[in-house]
């Protein structure tokens, strides 16, 4: 993978990620041999694997993480990281607003900055049908305490001064939205989790996973075989992203509703009139703008995507040029 980079924050934040390949060891890694046994293990040290292995170990569990490289160095570093409010599902806006709770004080927590910003979020509406949705958001917003703000497209623009407001109907305006940056949450949840005696082994791929059947013919698991040694558990939590179907299959799953497809996005140039604007999303063009100081991160979703069967491990390569 190519990355051709020209914004100066984007430059500093991709050189410091290199660094830990080049030079450093990350502290939160356990350094001593692989465990013998756990109540849990999770496989993956990405967004999802570094959030399950901090709230298993907040509830007193004995869990473990496995990376098969570095933390973050997946899929994780490089996504948007952005956070939202608003959600059809009432199920969706309460996992929505825990885990704004757990990114907002993750800086206090853990006592190093976690990324997170609270810019806000806004909804664009080109057409009658998005617009009776967004109302529906709005609704039921207000019932679950989640306040958010229906606005023209001419308020909507002293929000964010570059929008044109005749190419929309109206929008939809969340205050409690942000972002994060997954690097820096990653680093603030694993070192939480280490100090609550996780555990968390990188460089450390897994080669298989134990079963056996009960008496109902059920599948229980029994352990996890990796390169540096077999973990007795009755639990693993497949965290594994992109590569969960391969992590499923050594549990005898055949397959996973999950399928990896390529995407990007472009970061702009510094634009010093979007500062502290608030993050787009715009349904009707599969359109989302991520604010980061002056310049932003501009990504679509396709219609027809390119999907992978298969996802190789490999690390970035990045050309850097003023």
């Amino acid at each position: 993978m190519f990355k051709v980079i020209k914004n100066s924050s984007v430059r500093c934040k991709a050189r410091n990620y290199l660094k830990y390949f080049r030079y450093e060891r990350r502290s939160f890694a356990t350094s001593e041999d692989l465990v013998s046994s756990a109540d849990v293990v999770v496989v993956g040290g990405g967004i999802a694997g570094c959030n399950t292995l901090y709230q298993l170990t907040k509830r007193g569990v004995n869990a473990v993480l496995l990376e098969r490289a570095k933390l973050t160095s997946g899929t994780t570093w490089h996504t948007a990281g952005l956070v939202w409010s608003l959600r059809p599902c009432d199920l969706e806006v309460h996992l929505l607003r825990d885990s704004r709770a757990v990114y907002s004080g993750l800086e206090q927590e853990s006592g190093e900055y976690a990324g997170w910003i609270n810019n806000g979020g806004m909804f664009i509406s080109r057409s009658k049908l998005r617009t009776q949705e967004y109302m529906r958001l709005h609704t039921l917003g207000n019932a679950m305490g989640i306040p958010s703000q229906v606005l023209s497209p001419e308020d909507a623009q002293k929000l964010f001064p570059i929008l044109d407001p005749s190419i929309f109907k109206m929008a939809l305006y969340s205050p409690e939205d942000g972002t994060i940056d997954p690097s820096m949450a990653c680093n603030a949840l694993i070192k939480v989790a280490t100090r609550n005696g996780g555990k968390v082994y990188e460089d450390c791929p897994v080669l298989d996973i134990h079963y056996a059947h009960n008496i109902l013919g059920n599948k229980e698991v029994t352990g996890i075989h990796t390169e540096k040694g077999f973990i007795k558990t009755k639990c693993v939590v497949n965290c594994g992203g992109a590569w969960g179907p391969r992590v499923a299959r050594f549990a005898g799953v055949p397959s996973l509703p999950l399928i990896p497809f390529k995407h990007a996005y472009v970061v702009s140039d510094s634009v010093p009139e979007i500062r502290n604007c608030p993050n787009i999303r715009d349904h009707d063009v599969n359109l989302y703008i991520k604010i980061q100081g002056e310049s932003c991160h501009i990504g679509g979703y396709e219609s027809n995507p390119h999907m992978l069967d298969q996802v190789c491990f490999k690390l970035p390569f990045f050309i850097f040029y003023n």
